[in-house]
C-alpha cells in the first residue's frame, strides 16, 4: 500500500472505524442484557443464534485483517473455544469462487462485511453448517413432542401406577431420562457425561409429593433435561460431530454421543407410550401416530400417491 494511498484513506478509515466502534459497544451493550437461553435461541426467519451471529463476526474480522496485515492470525483462544470461529476462516477453495468481487471491497467494512459475505464461502450460513445437528434437534424434537402428547393423557394417579411390580411407572421415567439428560448435555464438550453430581438410582425412587403436585414434580424433572439438551444442541455446529467427548470415561465422538442419547430416550419414549395407552383404555386414547385404517387418508393429506415413481430421490 503507497504512502499516497494511505494519507488517501485515512479520514474514511477513521470514520468507519469510528461507527463499528460505536456499533460494537452497542450490540454488546445488548447482548450483556440477554441471557443464555436468549443467546442461543435460534428463529426460523433468520439463520443461527445470537451466539451463533457474534461468532460469525469475530471469524468474519480475523479474515479481512489476515487480508489487511499478510500472515494469518491465530484466532485467540477465547473465540476459538466455541471452534467455529476457527472452523470459519477461508481455504484456498474458498478464496477460488467468486472471491475476486470480496477482495475489491474496501477494508473498512468489516462488520457490514460479516452480515453480508454469504455466497462461496464456508461462512455461507450457520444453517448449513448445522443440517446434521438441525436434523438431530429434529428428531430429538419429535421424541420430546410424542412423548408429551401421551403424557398428557393420564391423569395424577396414573402418571404414578405401574403396570406391575417390576416395571417403572411413567413418573419414573420421566424423572430417569430428565436426569440422564442433565448428566449427559450439562457442559457437554468439557465434562464427561456421568456427572458426580447425579445420583442414577435416586432416578428410580418414586418420592414425588401427593396429588397433583407429583405430576407438576415428574414433569418438572423431565423438562429439565430436555431444555439442558436442547441449549446444548443449539450452540453446536456439523463441525463439532467428530470432536470428542467421555461418557463413564468412554470416549465417543459427539455424533456417537447424540445417537446414543437418542436412541435411549426413544426407548423410553415408547415406554411412557405403551403405559400411557393402558391407563388411558381403548376409549379414551387419541392416538398419537396414523391411525389403523388411516393410512391412506393420511397419504391423500400429503398429496402423496405410493403407486406413482419415486420423486426427489438421490
Amino acid at each position: 500500500m503507497s504512502t499516497n494511498h494511505r494519507h488517501a484513506s485515512s479520514e474514511t478509515l477513521s470514520i468507519a472505524l469510528e461507527h463499528n466502534s460505536w456499533a460494537t459497544r452497542e450490540v454488546l451493550s445488548a447482548c450483556a442484557a440477554a441471557d443464555d437461553s436468549q443467546c442461543l435461541r435460534r428463529f426460523e426467519t433468520v439463520p443461527g443464534s445470537l451466539h451463533d451471529t457474534l461468532t460469525h463476526i469475530v471469524g468474519a474480522m480475523f479474515r479481512r485483517a489476515d487480508r489487511i496485515n499478510g500472515p494469518p492470525h491465530a484466532v485467540p483462544q477465547h473465540a476459538a473455544a466455541d471452534y467455529s470461529a476457527w472452523y470459519l476462516r477461508p481455504t484456498a477453495s474458498d478464496r477460488r469462487v467468486g472471491v475476486a468481487d470480496r477482495e475489491r471491497r474496501s477494508s473498512s467494512e468489516p462488520a457490514s462485511h460479516a452480515v453480508g459475505w454469504r455466497v462461496g464461502t464456508k461462512a455461507s450460513t450457520m444453517s448449513i453448517k448445522r443440517s446434521t445437528i438441525s436434523c438431530i434437534e429434529t428428531r430429538f424434537g419429535v421424541i420430546r413432542r410424542e412423548s408429551e402428547l401421551a403424557i398428557e393423557q393420564v391423569d395424577a394417579a396414573g402418571i404414578r401406577r405401574s403396570i406391575d411390580g417390576d416395571t417403572n411407572s411413567i413418573a419414573i421415567v420421566l424423572k430417569h431420562v430428565g436426569g440422564n439428560l442433565r448428566s449427559r448435555f450439562t457442559n457437554f464438550l468439557s465434562e464427561d457425561g456421568e456427572k458426580p453430581w447425579r445420583d442414577r438410582e435416586a432416578e428410580f425412587v418414586d418420592d414425588f409429593p401427593p396429588g397433583e403436585d407429583g405430576r407438576v414434580a415428574a414433569i418438572a424433572a423431565w423438562t429439565a433435561g430436555w431444555e439442558t439438551l436442547e441449549a446444548t444442541l443449539a450452540n453446536l455446529n456439523d463441525g463439532d460431530l467428530q470432536r470428542h467427548v467421555h461418557i463413564r470415561g468412554a470416549r465417543h465422538t459427539v455424533l456417537e454421543a447424540l445417537a446414543r442419547s437418542m436412541a435411549h430416550t426413544a426407548y423410553h419414549q415408547g415406554q411412557i407410550t405403551l403405559t400411557a395407552r393402558i391407563l388411558a383404555g381403548p376409549s379414551a386414547w387419541k392416538t398419537i401416530s396414523i391411525p389403523r385404517g388411516g393410512t391412506a387418508q393420511r397419504h391423500a393429506d400429503m398429496g402423496f400417491n405410493p403407486d406413482e415413481p419415486a420423486r426427489g430421490a438421490g
